[in-house]
């Protein structure tokens, strides 16, 4: 999970990006957000990372393992 907060990182510092949260897919920051909002919005599969490192994943359904392993590393989770 350290890889999610590293490509975080890397992008707040090439787009100068403060506060809010970088949304990760695919190992790839595509984006930018000053706030989430509408969980619903978010493709199956990002993860958003705040400034804290704090991240926050995005799935249609979290099977019983992945969930467990959320857990395990303390995330949070939205579902839709």
């Amino acid at each position: 999970m350290d890889h999610l907060r590293d490509v975080a990182a890397e992008y707040r510092e090439q787009f100068n990006r403060q506060g809010g949260v970088v949304l990760i897919y695919e190992d790839q920051a595509y984006g930018w957000k000053n706030c989430l909002r509408d969980a619903g919005h978010e493709r199956p599969g990002v993860f958003a990372v705040d400034e804290d490192g704090h991240i926050l994943g995005f799935c249609c359904h979290f099977t019983g393992k992945f969930t467990q392993m959320l857990k395990a590393f303390n995330f949070q989770h939205v579902t839709y």
